[in-house]
């Protein structure tokens, strides 16, 4: 009982700290939150949990999903190798395979996957979207596994996102992607009767997503040790008539022994700069990692 209660202190303290820490900025932005500790919602640290939030390039993780759940059915394989030439590439976004291959290359399946889950690629996810057959699929997918009231909306690729009307197209709510996440997880550790993906295609997922490169000052920022294991996906907009549109971070705090954490953290019409955005995300980080340290 006693460690029981410390834990809740604990938490309650983390709660405090956040709720003061971000009150400083929270009439300049929209700060969307949810978290679970080891499977259980945690309500206090929730904030906008159930509205829509611009994805931008957090997208790149229920592709990534659906793609691997093609792998299941024997539809694709990981090792499957597809040649892209230089047209197929996109020099006029972001993407390291175009630089480091301007004329094009073969790439496995899971490197492709690779490039785009850990250096958010927008060429290896557009590449991707055309392997599953489009948005449409992918919002297919999730309506199918969650119901038509999933606070989900997938519509559009990167290339689609090239253009400014359609940045915000691509929607979810904190509750719904820490949903994903909780799944993700649990099909990779203590697979239930209707995984959302096999456990090896589950843990390949978790494992990409550790190495993931971007968004390093952001709720990483705010582990006290940089040795725990952070499966995420970052997204972010430019600013579009002096306000940036989205400045997110998803993940899976994943501890030695055995406590996880799933988090989301999406920050929306900010009028902030990147360092007082990154700040946002470091706190709520560190709130949520010292309370996952806490839970008996």
């Amino acid at each position: 009982m006693g460690i029981i209660k410390k834990c809740f202190q604990h938490l309650f303290r983390a709660v405090l700290c956040l709720l003061l820490a971000n009150s400083i900025h929270a009439a300049d932005l929209r700060h969307g939150m949810a978290v679970s500790i080891n499977g259980h919602p945690v309500a206090s640290f929730d904030s906008h949990t159930d509205e829509l939030f611009p994805l931008m390039s957090v997208v790149k993780f229920p592709l990534s999903i659906v793609v691997l759940h093609r792998v299941d059915k024997g539809e694709l394989s990981l090792d499957m190798e597809y040649h892209l030439d230089a047209h197929d590439l996109d020099p006029h976004t972001w993407s390291p395979m175009q630089k480091r291959y301007p004329n094009g290359g073969v790439f496995s399946l899971a490197e492709l996957l690779r490039l785009c889950l850990c250096e958010s690629d927008n060429n290896a996810c557009n590449y991707l979207f055309t392997l599953v057959g489009g948005p449409e699929s992918v919002q297919q997918f999730f309506v199918k596994r969650y119901g038509t009231d999933f606070a989900f909306r997938v519509a559009c690729t990167e290339a689609d996102m090239k253009k400014i009307e359609a940045k915000s197209v691509n929607q979810a709510s904190p509750s719904a992607v820490r949903q994903i996440l909780e799944d993700v997880y649990v099909a990779a550790t203590l697979p239930p009767k209707n995984p959302i993906l096999s456990q090896p295609q589950a843990i390949f997922l978790i494992k990409t997503m550790n190495q993931c490169s971007t968004g390093q000052n952001r709720l990483k920022a705010g582990f006290s040790e940089t040795s725990v294991a952070f499966a995420h996906k970052t997204g972010s907009s430019g600013i579009i008539n002096g306000r940036t549109l989205a400045h997110n971070d998803i993940g899976i705090i994943q501890m030695s022994g055995g406590n996880y954490a799933c988090i989301v953290s999406f920050i929306s019409d900010s009028g902030l700069n990147e360092a007082q955005m990154n700040e946002c995300h470091s706190k709520l980080g560190s709130h949520v990692y010292n309370a996952l340290i806490a839970s008996p």
